[in-house]
C-alpha cells in the first residue's frame, strides 16, 4: 500500500512540474514514446533477482511514475490538439473507451498469461508490448512531421 501511495504523492508534487516544463519543448509523441519504454522498464525489473523485494518494489514504482508522468498527459494532449470544436466530444469518447477497454481486458489477459506461462512472460510480454508500442508512436510522430511540412 505505501509503495502505491508514493506513486500518487509523486504524481502530485512532480507531475504539474515536469508537464510545464517540457510541453513546449518536444512533440509530445517523443514523450509518450519514451514514457512507454520506462513502463515497460517497470514491469521487466520484476524480474531481476533482488532479495530484497521492498527496494524492488520501490524501483519498479519510481519507473512507473515516471513513465506514467511522461505518458498520460502527453496522449491527452495529443487527441485534443488533434480535434476540433466540432468533433472533440467524438475524440473524446474514443479514447475513453479505448483506456476503458484497457482496464478491463488488461488484467483478464495478464491473469491468463500468469497462470498459464508464470510472471517471467508476463513481465517480458508487459515489456515487449510497451516497447512495440513506443516504436509505434515514434514512427507516427516522424510521419506526422512528414506530413506538416
Amino acid at each position: 500500500g505505501w509503495i502505491f501511495a508514493l506513486n500518487g504523492l509523486l504524481i502530485a508534487f512532480f507531475e504539474m512540474v515536469i508537464i510545464n516544463s517540457l510541453s513546449s519543448k518536444k512533440n509530445e509523441l517523443s514523450y509518450i514514446s519514451f514514457g512507454l519504454v520506462l513502463l515497460g522498464l517497470s514491469f521487466v525489473v520484476l524480474n531481476l533477482p533482488i532479495p530484497n523485494a521492498l527496494s524492488l518494489g520501490i524501483l519498479s514504482c519510481l519507473l512507473f511514475t515516471a513513465g506514467e508522468i511522461f505518458t498520460m498527459p502527453f496522449m491527452m494532449s495529443f487527441w485534443m490538439n488533434r480535434s476540433n470544436d466540432s468533433n472533440r466530444g467524438q475524440y473524446a469518447s474514443l479514447y475513453t473507451v479505448a483506456y476503458s477497454s484497457a482496464h478491463i481486458t488488461g488484467p483478464f489477459i495478464g491473469g491468463f498469461i500468469a497462470d498459464h506461462f508464470g510472471f517471467y512472460y508476463l513481465w517480458v510480454g508487459i515489456f515487449l508490448f510497451c516497447l512495440m508500442n513506443a516504436f509505434i508512436f515514434n514512427l507516427l510522430r516522424q510521419n506526422i512531421s512528414t506530413i506538416t511540412r
